[in-house]
Order: C-alpha cells, then structure tokens, then sequence
C-alpha cells in the first residue's frame, strides 16, 4: 500500500507542526516483549521515504515487493512527484521509470 502526501505551498515548519498535531505519543516504562517474533507478526512494515523522486519512487517499489504487508508513505514537498524526470532526467532503474 503506497500513500503519497504532497505538502505544498507552506513552509516546511508549519509542515512540521501540522504533521506533529497527528502524532500519538505514549510512553511505556514497563513494555516487555518475550518473543521479538510474535511482536513483528502483529506489527505490519510501516515506513515514510521522503521525497518523491526518482530514488524515493524505486525505494518504494522495492520495499513493496520485498515485504509483504508493508505500507509506505511518501512526502513530497512540490506540488507533482517524480523529481528530476520532470526535466527529462530518466532514473538509473528500468522497473522504475
């Protein structure tokens, strides 16, 4: 599953304190987990990749291939993805482009 987010138009603090609004922290002192095992079949591969480039979109790719279950967010700081190839730079990786 890929999310995109384009965050466009703002400056990157009022990015920073509109994406830290959504965030739940809580600390438990007293977490313990007996089987490292257990815990990763209970948790889905969450990651972010930062830039919707050329690199971030083959990151992607190969994340959700490899990792079954695996969700990625992408945040892109202009209004349309894909970096340089808006220019006509092709990326290095053919399964990519």
């Amino acid at each position: 599953m890929l999310f995109l987010h384009m965050a466009h138009h703002t400056s990157p603090i009022r990015r920073a304190c509109f994406f830290l609004r959504k965030i739940n922290c809580s600390i438990q002192r007293h977490a313990y987990v007996t089987d490292s095992r257990q815990a990763r079949q209970r948790a889905p591969f969450h990651m972010a990749v930062v830039g919707a480039g050329p690199a971030g979109f083959y990151t992607a790719h190969r994340v959700l291939s490899k990792i079954q279950d695996a969700r990625v967010d992408m945040f892109e700081r202009w209004p349309t993805p894909f970096g340089l190839t808006r220019y006509g730079v092709a990326p290095d990786h053919a399964e990519v482009r």
